[in-house]
């Protein structure tokens, strides 16, 4: 046998039928002949039986590993690889595919052919995303509207050049695979999180740091990879993301995130890694502004790919942003430290004219593919909230949660003043921090920076931006608390929390409107109004607004 292909299975409960459709699509396209087999690890939703006949239903004989539960993504990759190794010693080849794929005839034997050629250890294909963006080349198309017609583009976008860059799928020499392991749970504990960049840090040992090895993409051959990022979706995520990080370190030092910083393309994030790994001498930490600190947290949060699963969190900051504001269609809004954009996402698609601006490039990259996604027009910005790079007076609404608590008071002036010279006469500023008074936020904080699980860096808990407000020179309209039952997650930091938690929540639903008022929320809403002259600045002073002209297959 000359490949074979292993596959995670894993379809979610709460969209069983939209992750089986995505899958039969998948199958359906990827071609089986005598020269190749699929080995599937069952990850949840199906039975194996039930999988089995799913899958021969589809023309597919696999080998089926796992009991249906979701034992992370490495388990699932090495336990197919072990299988493979273990009972087909002579195939040549194994490639890592996903059930969020879309596949043209053919797709592997210019892979193959490469690695025969150069005597590479693994290569990739190019492939087109969701949002028509075709990867490594960073650049768009236009997405046919059917499966059948996206397999078509997919043959006919065929080029004869290599770049350097990592995807997938992606096709292994096996034997080389098996020189390096493939995938070391003890190292990755966590169900998902940088198991690709523990892969390539395995074959560029293999391959000699000395030879300056990259991995590459053969674009003689491209796959529709949706990216649906199903794992982003599950809670507990940042905290398989810290185990994983954790264990990378373990297992390669320091240096592997400066290697992979170089694999990379230059990656600030892995830089920042290596960093954040190195001893620092007391007098250069010292002297460490506080906000590059931050960043270095935050960009590590967003290089992952992020969820855009609309939850309760974010329906209560967006219930409040509407109280405030009213009818946002054609309003001016400015998310100042935006992160993910989720929010700013649905105000756009509402009618919203938004911009969304953060000092980290990659959150402005991930927001910026989520807009183009769901085709709503939108104005990224990288810029310092200190220093927006953004014309006076301009929004009706400027906007951030979840980003002051993270600086001390002269920042946090800085930033307030910034958030006022770009409001409008007549505007509003919104600001949402965690708040001091909630207890369960409290405690559950307290907990993980004890156990060294809290991932979010310095956060300062506040009580009242009215000083802060005043020093800015925006005048104070309101302060209240919200989001009570948004606090009672972060119970989950504490072992065996789960019953407190439960209890918290039954006694807090019992409460009437009055009752609940006076209760702690997890945020602190800090309202303010920007009162003195002048007029609103053009919005062709606003650069950078992003090309929406893509649009989504029917899949």
């Amino acid at each position: 046998m000359k490949l074979i292909h292993t596959l995670p299975f894993f379809v979610r409960t709460d969209s069983r039928e939209e992750d089986l459709e995505m899958a039969e699509l998948a199958l359906r396209s990827l071609r089986i002949s005598v020269d190749e087999g699929i080995v599937v690890y069952n990850q949840g939703c199906l039975s194996n039986e039930e999988l089995r006949r799913w899958m021969q239903r589809l023309g597919h004989a696999p080998v089926i590993l796992g009991d249906g539960s979701n034992a992370g993504i490495v388990r699932a990759r090495q336990s197919c690889f072990e299988f493979i190794w273990q009972e087909y010693p002579d195939v040549g080849y194994i490639s890592e595919i996903h059930i969020d794929m879309l596949f043209p005839p053919g797709w592997c034997e210019p892979l193959i052919r490469y690695l025969v050629r150069t005597g590479e250890p693994m290569v990739s294909p190019g492939i087109v995303t969701s949002s028509g963006e075709l990867q490594p080349l960073r650049t768009f198309i236009q997405l046919p509207e059917t499966s059948g017609k996206l397999i078509e583009t997919l043959q006919q976008i065929s080029r004869g050049d290599v770049m350097e860059g990592f995807v997938h799928p992606v096709v292994h020499h096996a034997a080389t695979l098996r020189e390096i392991g493939g995938y070391d749970p003890r190292f990755l504990p966590g169900k998902q999180g940088y198991e690709d960049d523990s892969l390539l840090l395995g074959m560029l040992y293999y391959m000699g740091t000395r030879t300056g090895w990259r991995p590459k993409c053969c674009l003689e051959s491209w796959v529709y990879h949706a990216t649906m990022a199903q794992r982003m979706s599950l809670s507990g995520r940042e905290t398989d993301f810290s185990k994983n990080e954790e264990g990378l370190v373990h297992q390669y030092g320091a240096y592997g995130w400066k290697h992979l910083a170089d694999i990379h393309g230059g990656s600030e994030e892995f830089r920042r890694l290596f960093v954040k790994y190195t001893p620092v001498h007391e007098e250069e930490a010292e002297s460490m502004p506080e906000i590059d600190r931050q960043k270095r947290v935050w960009d590590q949060l967003w290089t992952q790919e992020v969820s855009y699963h609309w939850d309760s969190l974010s329906q209560t900051i967006y219930d409040k942003i509407l109280g405030v504001i009213g009818d946002i269609r054609n309003k001016r809004i400015l998310e100042a430290g935006s992160g993910t954009g989720k929010i700013s996402l649905r105000l756009a698609s509402e009618g919203a004219e938004v911009t969304l601006a953060d000092y980290s490039e990659q959150a402005i990259y991930q927001s910026r593919n989520a807009f183009l996604k769901d085709h709503i027009p939108g104005t990224f910005v990288v810029s310092d909230i200190r220093n927006l790079q953004l014309p006076d007076q301009h929004f009706h609404l400027v906007w951030n949660a979840g980003v002051l608590e993270h600086f001390q008071m002269e920042d946090r002036i800085r930033m307030l003043k910034e958030m006022k010279r770009v409001t409008a006469p007549g505007g509003t500023i919104l600001v949402l921090t965690p708040y001091a008074e909630c207890l369960p936020y409290r405690a559950g904080k307290e907990a993980a920076e004890q156990l060294g699980t809290w991932m979010y860096g310095d956060e300062f808990p506040v009580s009242s931006l009215k000083e802060e407000f005043a020093a800015s020179g925006i005048a104070m309209v309101q302060e209240e608390s919200i989001g009570f039952l948004e606090s009672l997650p972060f119970l989950d930091f504490i072992q065996g929390a789960q019953m407190v938690k439960h209890w918290l929540e039954q006694w807090y639903q019992g409460l009437s409107n009055e009752e609940k008022a006076r209760i702690p929320g997890y945020l602190l809403v800090s309202i303010g109004s920007v009162e003195d002259g002048g007029a609103f600045a053009p919005a062709e002073q606003i650069t950078a607004r992003s090309s929406c002209a893509v649009s989504r297959p029917a899949l």
